[in-house]
């Protein structure tokens, strides 16, 4: 019996990177943001705060590749990206839907 092809067409596809977007009501105090550590157990690669204007950038390496966590007044991004790899002349991804998703929401 073969598969719906919306099934094969997901488990071929290889995204370039994967984002969850989070809307606030109420600005968040990015001074006392400490979700990276929170999600990860690590401290970050860098970290990047801009209170007065309330954005946070958070980046580091993680097993797929690199996530980035962006916070803006009522606005927060999870980003995973591919690794950067300057020898390659391919397009980067992050491999295998299914699996790069498991990675990146747990």
């Amino acid at each position: 019996m073969s598969m719906p092809i919306e099934i094969h067409r997901l488990r071929a596809w290889q995204p370039g990177s994967l984002r969850v977007t989070a809307f606030q009501i109420e600005p968040v105090d990015v001074s006392s943001v400490d979700w990276w550590r929170a999600l990860t157990g690590n401290s970050s690669e860098s970290k990047n705060i801009r209170a007065g204007i309330g954005q946070l950038v958070e980046q580091g390496p993680i097993d797929r590749g690199v996530l980035q966590l962006q916070i803006q007044p009522v606005r927060i991004d999870w980003i995973l990206l591919p690794k950067d790899d300057p020898e390659s002349e391919l397009f980067q991804d992050l491999g295998d839907f299914e699996e790069s998703s498991v990675a990146f929401v747990g």
